[in-house]
């Protein structure tokens, strides 16, 4: 596997930076980044997610994830009810089948595999290559990243291009992992302090060793935290409307059943006491003039 450092801060451009996890993961001391580093390339990790089977889970559990996106289609139009959309990372896309009966949908994803079954299945033209290079024709009212932002090589790259590709009071929608507070990566924190199962390469954060081999389904560069997610939009030329948790879980029955329930829980608690204990973080933010 190829490696690549960092010597700054991608959000902020500090080179003052800390490591905190038996150095392969480091902190920046101005703006409270948390990042892999050293870190595969991204050549390394575009043919990871290009691999044949990488999407086969997702096939298994079309019902369920129709569920996701039907209820994260539900909480976009709570802020754009159409328009032009694009949706950055599509995947397969399940998003883009459901969100085109609303919205001028458009599509991109670096993996072949994924841009295949999106024709394939959903009759879906996705648009191969990263946001920064594609060249599109027109503007966008709503851009979307889900569970995305914590896999490009330069979050303020692709940030830069969202804001071009944005139109005037344009509306932006990023969903990512709360990798470092809450109630899951305090769990797996225990579960690595005693070396249990699959989680005795955890670190002290909760996080794991990144790896190309197999043993990880995802490969998480960045680790954001909702105060520093917003931080870097406010920087970038957004105002942030809503920083909530992102209702991620693909299930049906009873495990939607408790799955409704923990997110409800938590949603009551960051109501109150104003803290995000999900796994994840969903925030919406306006294009500044």
């Amino acid at each position: 596997m190829k490696l690549e450092n960092l010597e700054v801060c991608n959000l902020c451009g500090s080179d003052e930076l800390s490591f905190i996890e038996d150095n392969n993961i480091c902190q920046c001391k101005k703006c409270g980044y948390v990042f892999d580093n050293p870190r595969p390339t991204w050549n390394e990790i575009m043919s990871y997610y290009s691999q044949s089977d990488k999407y086969d889970s997702w096939l298994e559990e079309v019902e369920e994830r129709d569920l996701l996106w039907k209820r994260r289609l539900r909480l976009v139009k709570r802020y754009k009810r159409s328009g032009d959309l694009l949706d950055v990372g599509t995947g397969i896309g399940q998003f883009l089948f459901f969100a085109r009966n609303d919205f001028k949908a458009k599509g991109m994803e670096i993996s072949e595999s994924a841009i295949t079954i999106a024709k394939q299945k959903y009759d879906i033209d996705v648009t191969r290559g990263e946001i920064e290079s594609i060249n599109w024709d027109s503007k966008f009212d709503v851009i979307t990243l889900f569970h995305v932002l914590e896999h490009v090589p330069n979050p303020s790259s692709t940030m830069e291009r969202c804001r071009e590709l944005l139109n005037n009071g344009g509306i932006l929608i990023i969903a990512v992992p709360n990798d470092t507070i809450g109630i899951r990566p305090t769990v797996i924190r225990l579960l690595s302090t005693f070396k249990i199962g699959k989680f005795r390469n955890y670190g002290r954060l909760g996080l794991p060793r990144l790896a190309l081999d197999g043993s990880q389904s995802e490969i998480h560069l960045s680790h954001f935290t909702p105060s520093v997610l917003k931080g870097f939009l406010e920087r970038n030329g957004f105002v942030v409307i809503r920083n909530t948790l992102d209702p991620y879980y693909a299930a049906k029955g009873i495990k939607k059943v408790f799955h409704d329930l923990l997110c409800l829980a938590c949603l009551l608690v960051m109501k109150i006491l104003r803290i995000n204990l999900y796994a994840t973080i969903w925030i919406v933010a306006k294009k500044l003039i």
